[in-house]
């Protein structure tokens, strides 16, 4: 058998990769599966949410899985996930279309109500703060009685 060479480029590519997963993984680690064990811990444990009141095993478990809200809530969860699939994906893609379509006021219009709303909610929001802000300030603005003006009340 003969002895086959290692490549110098696979052992750097190896060290290549490792260097730049390693800093995701060691954040997942410490920010995502750290936290998961001590609430395994509590999940096997009598608790009233903010201090332990005692182990008792798989009760917890048998529990759940024997209630009926348990079943029920799955139930509407899935038929919630699924009517999301089958209408607001079917409709997304539509406006997707529109929005790719070769007819330009049609694709305009599209576009428009696409953006329409991240642009408006910053707008209003500056010319609110404008008008606080302004010299005279919000009351400017404030509806007043005119007899109260004359009358200096």
């Amino acid at each position: 058998m003969k002895k086959r060479k290692q490549n110098h480029l696979s052992s750097a590519r190896g060290i290549d990769i490792f260097v730049f997963i390693f800093p995701v993984l060691l954040l997942f680690c410490v920010f995502v599966m750290y936290p998961i064990i001590p609430e395994i811990i509590t999940s096997f444990q009598k608790s009233d949410g903010f201090r332990n009141q005692g182990w008792v095993g798989f009760k917890n478990y048998v529990s759940v899985f024997t209630s009926k809200n348990f079943w029920l809530v799955h139930k509407n969860t899935y038929l919630v996930a699924s009517s999301s699939l089958l209408v607001a994906l079917p409709i997304s893609m539509l406006f997707a279309l529109l929005m790719d379509c070769t007819i330009p006021w049609v694709r305009n219009l599209f576009k428009f109500a696409s953006v329409f709303p991240a642009v408006l909610s910053p707008t209003v929001i500056g010319r609110l703060w404008m008008a606080i802000y302004d010299q005279l300030g919000a009351a400017r603005h404030w509806p007043r009685q005119p007899d109260a003006v004359v009358a200096g009340r």
